[in-house]
């Protein structure tokens, strides 16, 4: 067999030896790829990107992690300039406040579509290239921006210079989260031809020049290069700052291009700290959960009395929310927005979800939402009776279900390449070291190192709280079902006890989670 690999997305493939010399197209990215010869070294063609007249910026050397925290002036996605806040969890288990503000400027209506060329549809076809020859097909080509070559997804093009692994981890991030985005809106989602533009930039000085301000913004500039979500290339690895800022962002981007309608400022803030708060397992986003630094910031508005009667909630402006902040301080805002979509999406089992919808579908059709806005507003009692029984660890049992989720999906995933393990420590030791065998980049059985990163990271910090408080200890075992590997998360003094199974499911992984006790009101 030919062991080759598509030399536009890295995308990884084999075919029989008979079938060297001939030409296949990637079911990643559509490239044409010529089938090498068995033992052929391959070599990547030459760029085929063209410079964009008006953004050629030197590259340079890659810069050092940015300080993380710093608060900039920041404006939102909207007609007048605006502000907005772009989250950071940074340094959990110093349980600290990484606040980072970002700042995005609108001015005007969506950029021209010629700035981008796309000279061959997105394939459909499955991960193995067809043997038979075919004709090759045109190359896909995009206009090189602020001196970046662009790659193009299903609904993205990234610009980045970034090492392949970087930006296949960017790219799997970004279609989950337009898989997100589009099921939630499903009913009020605008199709658009057009792919949205995303720049994963190193460059400090390529970094500033697009727009960008501390680790991600998104901008919805009427220029020559268009709305755009800018995030910072900090170091080799995607690290939890910037992926909460992605989903941050990314919503606004998201928003902006297939809602279309002008949403209130409490609505389109509380949707993006909803889904900056999301935690990708690889394979799924787990959503409702709050880390317990945010809880503070959320008990302190509601003991010094900085949340506002919904009806002034609703009705708030831009303008409101910056006077709101001068006086009751920057986060107030964002925590009782929030708290707002996290009631409507999950209390009670989620029984007011079809109000926060309603109100949604009138924002998005541009009607007059008075009466979706009332059914809200009468739920202010119960909303704040909510807010009484919320506690630090109140939402911790999803980030318990998303900890089980990753370390199946990773397990499975090794087992599927040939890797065993006999306890849970050992497997855990091999990904410390970085020897779990995942196969090559773009595969099934590939998963971004960040991943398991960010859950090692969860790990240690709940591990260090629970015990810390005298609530119990993390406990973490390896289990098999039906000859697969999957994880077991149990706090037993706190009646946690949550199974990941690995399945197998048209050829790919796919995880379920299991609460094995029911989970009491206080991690629900």
């Amino acid at each position: 067999m030919i062991d080759f690999s598509c030399s536009d997305c890295g995308a990884r493939f084999k075919a029989p030896d008979d079938k060297a010399g001939k030409t296949a197209k990637c079911p990643k990215c559509g490239a044409a790829i010529r089938i090498p010869s068995p033992g052929a070294k391959q070599h990547p063609p030459a760029d085929l990107a063209v410079e964009a007249p008006g953004h050629q910026l030197p590259e340079a050397p890659e810069q050092g992690r940015p300080v993380v925290g710093r608060r900039h002036p920041a404006r939102r996605r909207s007609k007048p300039k605006q502000p907005i806040v772009a989250w950071a969890l940074a340094g959990l288990a110093a349980l600290v406040v990484a606040g980072i503000v970002i700042g995005l400027s609108v001015h005007g209506s969506k950029r021209d579509q010629s700035q981008e060329v796309v000279t061959a549809p997105q394939p459909t076809e499955p991960v193995e290239p067809s043997p038979e020859p075919q004709p090759e097909p045109p190359q896909r080509t995009y206009e090189r921006i602020y001196g970046l070559p662009g790659m193009g997804t299903e609904h993205y093009v990234l610009y980045s210079s970034a090492a392949p692994e970087l930006k296949a981890d960017i790219t799997m991030r970004l279609e989950h989260m337009y898989t997100d985005y589009s099921r939630d809106m499903a009913d009020v989602f605008t199709p658009s031809n057009e792919k949205a533009k995303v720049f994963f930039i190193g460059d400090q000085q390529i970094y500033e020049a697009a727009g960008g301000e501390a680790l991600g913004t998104f901008r919805g500039d009427n220029d020559t290069v268009g709305p755009r979500l800018l995030l910072r290339n900090a170091g080799d690895s995607v690290y939890l700052e910037i992926t909460s800022l992605m989903q941050h962002e990314g919503w606004h981007q998201f928003c902006w291009s297939h809602v279309r309608q002008y949403a209130p400022i409490w609505l389109d803030e509380g949707l993006a700290m909803y889904y900056q708060f999301g935690v990708w397992t690889g394979d799924t986003t787990v959503y409702g959960g709050l880390y317990s630094v945010y809880f503070d910031i959320l008990a302190n508005s509601v003991n010094s009395n900085h949340l506002r009667p919904f009806g002034d909630f609703l009705a708030l402006s831009d303008a409101d929310w910056r006077y709101w902040q001068s006086i009751d301080g920057f986060w107030a805002p964002y925590m009782q927005s929030w708290s707002v979509i996290q009631f409507l999406k999950h209390a009670n089992g989620g029984a007011h979800k079809h109000l926060l919808d309603a109100y949604i579908a009138d924002v998005a059709a541009g009607v007059d939402t008075t009466a979706s806005a009332r059914a809200i507003a009468d739920m202010q009692d119960r909303w704040f009776q909510w807010l009484a029984t919320l506690g630090p660890t109140s939402t911790h049992g999803r980030f318990f279900e998303a900890i089980a989720a990753i370390l199946t999906g990773y397990l499975a995933r090794a087992h599927l390449n040939g890797q065993t393990f006999e306890s849970m420590d050992a497997f855990l030791a091999a990904a410390e070291s970085g020897e779990l065998e995942l196969g090559p980049i773009g595969s099934d059985t590939w998963l971004p190192p960040s991943v398991m990163d960010e859950c090692k990271r969860s790990i240690e910090f709940f591990r260090h709280f629970y015990a810390g408080y005298g609530l119990g200890t993390l406990e973490l075992e390896l289990e098999h079902t039906d000859g697969l590997p999957g994880a077991r998360v149990r706090i037993r003094d706190c009646n946690i006890d949550v199974r990941g199974t690995a399945k197998m499911a048209g050829g790919r992984v796919d995880v379920q989670i299991t609460h094995l006790q029911p989970l009491q009101h206080r991690f629900e």
